[in-house]
């Protein structure tokens, strides 16, 4: 993305280092040892969802490169394309030193496409991951809610039981004697 791009590389490399940075996080908070496994578990879906978003942008800047890279590049592409073709190019003298710079550039362009390929494949993946902690978590969440409303109903039962425990009043005479 850099040579095809070189004016947008503070942005890449930005976009390059957030990603590695919420991935890294997303990773250390997973291996946490924590009473709270519940809330560790949130705070890493959180982390796998920017994950998601910054390998998005960062994708996004790859299509950016690969459809408008800068002049020169793209010159370079077009006899690649002209050369592979076997069509005519325009003849033009380069040097014996550009040569080995453009054979370089394009071999390097065939790496990033290769690598974005790769890098797509990796982004449906993670989606496919973030969908499946999504259902665990609910399915986590719902038998918690199923437990803790089981529990809730056994206290209700347990205290509707001692309502026979109350005291009972008899009127014997003139005087008011409690019974157990």
């Amino acid at each position: 993305m850099l040579i095809l791009k070189p004016e947008r590389t503070p942005t890449i490399k930005f976009k390059y280092k957030n990603l590695i940075q919420t991935l890294t996080t997303f990773r250390n908070i997973l291996l946490q040892n924590t009473t709270d496994p519940p809330a560790n578990s949130r705070l890493a879906f959180e982390q796998l969802k920017k994950a998601l978003t910054d390998g998005s942008d960062l994708l996004f800047l790859m299509w950016e490169a690969r459809d408008a890279p800068s002049p020169l590049v793209s010159a370079a592409l077009v006899f690649r394309k002209a050369s592979e073709a076997k069509g005519s190019v325009i003849s033009i003298q380069a040097s014996e030193d550009v040569q080995p710079l453009i054979e370089y550039v394009l071999d390097r362009i065939e790496e990033f496409n290769a690598a974005m390929a790769g890098l797509e494949q990796k982004i449906d993946e993670m989606k496919q991951i973030t969908r499946e902690l999504q259902e665990e978590t609910l399915k986590i969440l719902a038998t918690k809610a199923s437990a803790q409303s089981m529990k809730d109903r056994g206290k209700t039962e347990k205290k509707q039981m001692s309502l026979s425990n109350f005291k009972v009043e008899e009127k014997v005479g003139d005087n008011n004697h409690v019974n157990d």
